[in-house]
């Protein structure tokens, strides 16, 4: 028995490279808490919702692995003997979060966030830049957004959820992002929100964020990001999340062995991993092209690849662009499993759910699923998981590294032979 496999405690069980692939906002079925904690949501299931407008979903291979085993959707049947270990993740952050969402499947454990404005947090977030150096004043009289060094904004993020986030929006025109990011850490500290945004762009200075500013009905005060042009092609972001502890989390362990991180799409702006290869892209031909390549050149460790597009199309309450993508998703696996040597395995899931049938245009609070491939897992039943990390958990002692900071293992029931 090697040392890997002393440390994995798996005995002959060993895998080398793990691809953990997220088809974003595919949720199953209401979480058993939405009628308290979401109504809005209430009735909520993706994929069923999707399959009933497409006039059923044929995804031959996705049936194969056993989603019809655990989820219901028209045309997509359950198998007697499907190929993957199956089971269904509850979400164990608040919420239906892509930010948290992805920290959780990671590892993290998840702190509930506090919904905050700046009228109300504007005094502590100033005190807190300014203790750490920063110079701050009003971004326009009467506002409650802060003009930092004259580089940066901080306010109210205007795009999520109401009270949900804090954006600090800086032109790269005027500053460095590693000063943006450090502008956004000094208001970290003082804030409960889920998450505090740090976006930056050329192309634009401070007086077209005052061109930019807008107040909700909720009562947020801050940037129209995408009016003012932020996403272009120097877009850089960090989420700068609550509680979130990047060491912890299972990208983190296997890079701290040495062995390779790629994180791919939307997991490339989301999550902060030390030494990790770094590929965004939005459209899923990209990401796919991504997976291919670093797949071909990385031998072992861990890739997270994000389909973003998924997401987009609840966002747009568009079931029709939803099925062609679940579908180009199942063309590809199609090539790609047959490939998978007896050292490779594939976690395939989502973060939360996002029904574009429900009424609305935000995320669902959803069960995801999970399927677990590879020739060396055993095709087991798994049940419904407490939390996303479970899959951390897993992946960590699959690859023999120390566990994350959250997370139950199933790693032994996976195991074949």
């Amino acid at each position: 028995m090697t040392t890997d496999e002393k440390r994995t405690g798996l005995g002959e069980f060993k895998v080398e490279r793990v691809l953990l692939f997220i088809l974003d906002g595919l949720g199953i079925g209401t979480m058993f808490d939405v009628p308290e904690t979401r109504p809005a949501d209430v009735g909520a299931n993706t994929l069923t919702h999707i399959a009933e407008s497409a006039g059923g979903l044929h995804l031959p291979v996705f049936e194969r692995l056993g989603l019809g085993n655990i989820a219901t959707a028209r045309g997509i049947e359950p198998v007697q003997t499907p190929i993957a270990a199956h089971g269904r993740n509850n979400l164990a952050h608040f919420g239906a979060d892509t930010y948290m969402g992805h920290q959780e499947m990671l590892g993290t454990k998840p702190f509930r966030p506090q919904a905050q404005f700046m009228s109300q947090m504007g005094p502590a977030v100033a005190a807190s830049l300014a203790d750490h150096g920063h110079r701050v004043e009003p971004l326009v009289p009467g506002g409650t957004a802060l003009l930092v060094d004259g580089v940066a904004v901080v306010a109210d993020n205007v795009e999520g959820e109401i009270g949900g986030n804090f954006n600090v929006t800086g032109s790269l025109d005027l500053s460095t992002f590693d000063h943006l990011v450090a502008i956004g850490q000094a208001v970290r500290k003082v804030v409960q929100v889920g998450r505090v945004i740090v976006c930056a762009s050329n192309g634009w200075q401070i007086g077209d964020v005052r061109n930019h500013v807008v107040t909700t009905a909720a009562g947020q005060f801050g940037v129209d990001t995408p009016g003012l042009g932020v996403y272009n092609d120097t877009y850089q972001v960090r989420h700068i999340g609550l509680g979130v502890q990047k060491e912890l989390q299972v990208t983190s362990r296997v890079a701290a062995t040495g062995r390779p991180v790629t994180l791919i799409g939307k997991a490339a702006d989301i999550v902060d991993c030390e030494g990790a290869a770094y590929l965004p892209a939005v459209e899923t031909r990209l990401v796919i092209e991504h997976i291919e390549n670093s797949w071909a050149r990385q031998r072992d460790g861990l890739i997270v690849a994000n389909v973003q597009e998924t997401d987009l199309a609840g966002h747009e309450q568009n079931p029709r662009r939803w099925a062609d993508l679940l579908r180009q998703a199942d063309v590809w696996l199609a090539d790609f499993l047959p490939r998978m040597g007896q050292g490779d395995a594939i976690f395939i899931t989502g973060d939360h759910g996002n029904d574009p049938n429900i009424g609305h245009s935000r995320h669902t609070r959803e069960m995801t699923p999970m399927l677990a491939y590879g020739p060396s897992i055993r095709p087991v039943h798994l049940e419904d998981r407490a939390s996303l990390a479970d899959m951390a958990a897993t992946i960590a002692e699959l690859l023999g590294t120390a566990p994350p900071q959250f997370g139950q293992s199933f790693a032994t029931q996976i195991r074949r032979g």
